[in-house]
């Protein structure tokens, strides 16, 4: 549903305009999560970031022990400030905001990009590739210097009240290649004829209301030719050769996710995002008797191994999730150039509640019986006079835990209703679409009527892409850990 209006939606709805107009309009602690990404800093501009908005005076602290930062009132857009501290104030009054219409046992997940500084050249490259990326880099004391604006945001709003649990590594498998290069000698080239450059289309054809010409971008059409230098001043003394001093530095394939709390009791459920184990060939433990070793073995399925004896090894429901995601960015033809892959949020609005009262809004929590595998398979625990009190679980089989069901938390007597999410900066829509899938109720705050436009179709992309796993009520296949050999290089 998009609506230009700034009432607060029933269900699901998406307002037009800036988040810090349309969420004051909101009722105080309405949502359980916020799964979100920002602009980055100076990496790219989105529609509507031409006129930019205003915005007031932002007194903020850097860090807990540091005096205030004052950003001084002025119109621009989010992610285009001329200095990094300008943007990390704008980002935190924003933030400010966010904090109010969260629950105080609700979970904010901040998904923030980097990049670095062009020391003091005003534009660093020219990128014609897509029109929505200026090329403009941040000025700095040196040139090549990451800003770190993760870290900067993270020590904020922890500073502005924040509590921050993690800070999730986005681990990129399909990361966009970058031209690091160190010192090497290469022969003298000169260009006998330049590149030739046109439009192409992007995206499969034009849609309803959408023009052809809409979906194209600049992209080169042929290469530039070359040929080898003649001699020159600069390759004549080192036979032909010339030396280039480049930055070599490894490629960035990550972002940061942050998990941030208003308060340190919150709600956050990891037994439907649990990840599984690694596989091991060989388990080996002392004895009970401490005098010799006895060797493990290996079941063949890859969330479980097994002791010597039998006894499985750790939670046939897989280990709890790590800080370390590595996921891949999801095809889309939909006209928008920075989209949250949909497993991304499913991870997010999986760790949150199921059901929620429907009178106070108070998550439902699991009912858990709590078993070790010895005693789940009737076999008589061992003494722990037998072994060390602090091995007595993992000598058992490590504890398993059965879901027996969900119970609401509080005392209101009535029913669930599904949990509520925000994302004020929605973009494309992509937290939507997994909200849907997941049964959650979704609000959505654009500043770009061209962006709200597309969501309905994100949406749908989003539901095919993650619809037919969900039906099957089944784990998703996650890719098997490879083994330590593998992992060095060596065929096994």
């Amino acid at each position: 549903m998009i609506s230009s209006t700034t009432q607060a939606p029933s269900h699901n709805g998406l307002l037009v305009g800036d988040c810090r107009t349309t969420l004051p309009t909101l009722p105080e602690g309405t949502f359980h999560m916020v799964v979100t990404s920002p602009p980055y800093f100076r990496l790219r501009a989105y529609d509507g970031d031409e006129d930019g908005v205003e915005w007031p005076e932002v007194r903020y602290r850097p860090m807990r022990d540091l005096p205030e930062v004052v950003v001084p009132a002025g119109r621009t857009a989010l992610g285009q400030e001329e200095e990094v501290t300008h943007y990390v104030g704008h980002l935190v009054e924003v933030m400010r905001e966010v904090r109010r219409v969260l629950r105080p046992d609700g979970v904010l997940w901040l998904n923030l990009g980097d990049t670095y500084t062009s020391g003091s050249r005003d534009k660093h490259y020219e990128d014609q590739k897509s029109a929505g990326r200026k090329g403009g880099r941040p000025q700095g004391p040196q040139s090549g210097d990451l800003i770190g604006v993760p870290w900067r945001v993270a020590l904020a709003l922890q500073a502005d009240g924040w509590v921050l649990r993690t800070d999730v590594v986005w681990a990129k498998r399909n990361m966009i290649p970058e031209s690091v290069t160190g010192w090497r000698w290469e022969q003298c080239r000169v260009k006998v004829r330049a590149g030739r450059r046109g439009q192409q289309v992007y995206g499969a054809r034009s849609s309803p209301g959408r023009p052809q010409s809409d979906w194209s971008h600049d992209v080169n059409l042929s290469a530039p030719e070359w040929a080898p230098c003649p001699g020159c001043d600069k390759c004549r003394a080192n036979g032909g050769l010339v030396l280039r001093r480049g930055s070599w530095r490894p490629t960035r394939s990550h972002e940061a996710v942050l998990m941030l709390t208003r308060s340190e009791r919150y709600f956050s459920d990891g037994e439907s995002v649990r990840e599984p184990h690694n596989l091991q060939y060989v388990q080996r433990r002392k004895s009970l008797s401490g005098d010799k070793s006895q060797t493990g073995r290996m079941d063949r399925r890859p969330v479980m191994s097994m002791r010597y004896d039998g006894v499985p090894l750790g939670n046939p429901d897989g280990r709890n999730q790590r800080d370390v995601w590595f996921l891949a960015s999801y095809p889309s033809k939909i006209r928008h150039f920075a989209m949250m892959p949909p497993l991304l949020v499913e991870r997010c609005l999986l760790s949150g509640p199921e059901h929620v009262c429907a009178a106070c809004g108070t998550p439902w929590v699991r009912i858990v019986d709590r078993q070790t595998y010895r005693e789940a398979s009737g076999e008589r625990p061992m003494d722990k006079t037998q072994c060390n009190v602090v091995r007595a679980g993992w000598r058992q089989g490590g504890p398993t835990r059965t879901t027996r069901g969900h119970r609401p938390a509080c005392a209101c007597g009535v029913g669930s209703v599904p949990p509520r999410v925000l994302d004020p900066f929605v973009g494309a829509g992509t937290v939507a679409g997994v909200a849907e899938v997941l049964g959650w109720c979704w609000t959505g705050c654009e500043l770009s009527p061209n962006y709200a436009e597309i969501v309905p179709q994100r949406i749908a992309e989003v539901r095919t892409a993650l619809r037919p796993t969900r039906d099957k009520r089944t784990p998703r296949k996650e890719p098997q850990a490879a083994s330590p050999l593998r992992q060095l290089g060596f065929v096994v």
